[in-house]
């Protein structure tokens, strides 16, 4: 692999970290945050993405949904976790 591929996935993992970082403090949609963009924008249109034990998905926007089904659930089990933890 070239340098220049490797920097250009380095980037993006560093954006989508970023990304997410912020979304946990402040959920808004993914598609809203500027590191979505810029993330994407040296990633082919029809990308493949093959997490352990999940089907493959392709684009931008399957990999948007796939990580906001995957933040709602960690949420929500946060949340019941938390509401055991401590009544609420």
């Amino acid at each position: 692999m070239s340098q220049e591929n490797v920097e250009l996935v380095r980037r993006y993992f560093q954006l989508i970290d970023r990304m997410l970082s912020e979304y946990w403090v402040d959920p808004v949609p993914l598609s809203d945050y500027p590191e979505t963009e810029e993330a994407f924008k040296a990633v082919h249109a029809d990308a493949e993405w093959k997490p352990p034990h999940m089907e493959a998905f392709r684009g931008k926007d399957a990999w948007l949904a796939a990580v906001v089904s995957s933040t709602d659930f960690v949420g929500f089990v946060c949340a019941i976790r938390a509401s055991e933890r401590y009544g609420a």
